[in-house]
């Protein structure tokens, strides 16, 4: 199998939440691909999944070391920071990802929850606030692209 193969199969895998089989097929083609960011993510949570934290984060934090303007990256590994029940170090890193771009709604959205488990009332309710309005202004942005608009009163003022 070549590597875009392995890639495509380890997606489907993934899909089907057969993720011993995903990871294998991840690993094989990181094997080839070391570096590949694309790789370390995907590899990175199917080993999420399986509860296999320390080497997910072994590939998330490569990830983020090749590729540290990537606001995905940051986002992705707050994830997994919310599977291992860290909730102040998930903060950290949907805040890098806000940080890296502030219109990143479902970033907001993953942070205010994990302030939420903090206990933190306030930044949680704010950041959800932010999420919603993010989500509907990208939501308008796509209805008004496709044409989707009804009537005049539908369009934002």
């Amino acid at each position: 199998m070549d590597i875009d193969d392995l890639i495509a199969e380890g997606q489907r895998l993934l899909s089907q939440t057969k993720f011993d089989e995903a990871a294998a097929a991840f690993g094989t083609a990181l094997a080839a691909e070391p570096d590949n960011v694309g790789l370390l993510v995907a590899h990175g949570a199917a080993l999420i999944a399986l509860g296999s934290y320390d080497e997910a984060f072994a590939d998330f934090n490569k990830a983020v070391m090749l590729a540290p303007d990537n606001a995905r990256l940051y986002y992705r590994r707050g994830m997994g920071r919310m599977a291992q029940m860290d909730f102040a170090a998930a903060v950290a890193d949907f805040s890098k990802a806000i940080e890296l771009d502030p219109q990143y709604a479902v970033a907001f959205y993953s942070r205010g929850m994990a302030y939420d488990s903090l206990g933190q009332e306030k930044e949680s309710q704010e950041d959800l606030r932010r999420s919603w309005v993010l989500g509907q202004a990208r939501l308008q942005g796509d209805l008004d692209t496709y044409g989707i608009i009804r009537t005049e009163s539908d369009k934002p003022r």
